[in-house]
């Protein structure tokens, strides 16, 4: 995302995330989700003992990351309907690759997972 607004990210994923807010890219949700998302992220593959073990509770953890993701992606990839029959209206086409000819290629899924 900071490449995509123009500038180079830093190493650090919450600085970047903090960038991205202050120059109004992301609202204070989308940062919060991102934040989600990126929150104790290795604790399970490095097995720290920290770690819930139950499988409920893992469970719960996954669903409020598949959730956050979901709220960024909509967020990122939002568009509207267009005035053109067939066609769509980017929200933030800067993060949309390959744009050739006024045509971007679409994966479309239920908005309700």
């Amino acid at each position: 995302m900071c490449r995509s607004n123009k500038w180079k990210p830093a190493e650090n994923f919450e600085e970047n995330v903090r960038k991205l807010s202050q120059r109004q890219f992301i609202d204070a949700a989308i940062k919060s989700e991102l934040l989600r998302l990126w929150e104790k992220r290795d604790d399970y593959h490095h097995l720290n003992p920290t770690v819930a073990r139950d499988r409920a509770t893992l469970e719960e953890l996954a669903l409020t990351k598949v959730r956050a993701l979901g709220q960024v992606e909509r967020f990122v990839f939002g568009w509207s309907p267009s005035e053109t029959p067939g066609a769509v209206r980017l929200l933030r086409p800067q993060y949309w690759l390959d744009r050739k000819e006024g045509r971007v290629s679409v994966f479309l899924r239920n908005p309700s997972v």
